[in-house]
């Protein structure tokens, strides 16, 4: 995991400290024994924490380096006319140390990992100190303290979780990309029982916007249209059973 001085150097540097937002944060994916978490302080001390079980915690700021305002502002919703307020973050976590590493997933299993978030009200001298290990200290009291972190609570949690993950789902509250359907229809069959995607809500308008629509026609037609054909791709697929279907339409047709 990423060492606790890069995180401080970050700190040091984001421009929430130059805009009166949340003047310190404190991430350490390698000090609690048991969770990996980020904490972002505010200037009365009230700090808001993010964590898991994981290996990995990533810190995102917009705004950090000197030019970076409009796109943290741009980010965070801000009207032009409300421009120098937004304040836009990232907190990531994962079961690898950061997004540069990967990770084995044998085939047809699964990964989970439960995120939890929590408030606390921090003593303002210690979790904003200068002196970065005091503001670690302060965070691990306030997680071990009353009111902080049941870690078998949080355990309870993550198998009530596990075992509903698995049942159906009943009702689908949002329709995210149809990327899984479309995966679904070259393989022919579900990516996993207790999930639903569909494709046939999705405009041909949608679907040519997003990219999609050439790797359907593939996958329907055995090739793409001639339209297809004089257009630059919006998007690409590699994995090794596309790299079969388009070999075997550029044998059959005219692909």
């Amino acid at each position: 995991p990423v060492g606790q001085d890069y995180f401080a150097r970050l700190c040091d540097k984001t421009d929430f400290r130059r805009r009166g937002g949340p003047a310190h944060c404190a991430a350490v994916p390698d000090r609690s024994p048991t969770l990996a978490y980020i904490a972002l302080a505010h200037p009365d001390g009230f700090t808001t924490f993010h964590g898991h079980r994981g290996e990995g915690t990533k810190f995102y700021l917009h705004g950090a380096p000197q030019g970076d305002n409009f796109i943290q502002d741009f980010m965070a919703g801000v009207s032009d006319g409300a421009a120098g307020v937004g304040l836009y973050m990232e907190a990531q976590t994962g079961v690898a140390p950061s997004q540069m590493h990967v990770f084995p997933v044998p085939r047809r299993s699964q990964v989970q990992w439960t995120e939890w978030f929590k408030a606390f009200p921090a003593e303002p001298a210690a979790i904003l100190s200068p002196n970065y290990t005091r503001a670690i200290e302060h965070a691990e009291e306030l997680m071990a303290g009353p009111g902080g972190i049941d870690l078998q609570h949080l355990a309870d949690i993550e198998r009530f979780l596990q075992a509903s993950s698995s049942l159906p789902v009943s009702e689908v509250l949002s329709v995210g990309l149809p990327w899984g359907a479309l995966h679904e229809m070259l393989l022919g069959r579900p990516l996993a029982p207790q999930l639903r995607f569909s494709i046939d809500e999705f405009s041909p308008t949608t679907l040519q916007s997003m990219g999609v629509a050439p790797w359907l026609e593939l996958v329907r037609d055995g090739k793409f249209s001639q339209a297809t054909l004089t257009r630059l791709p919006g998007s690409f697929e590699v994995s090794q059973p596309w790299h079969d279907l388009l070999q075997r339409s550029a044998r059959d047709s005219s692909t």
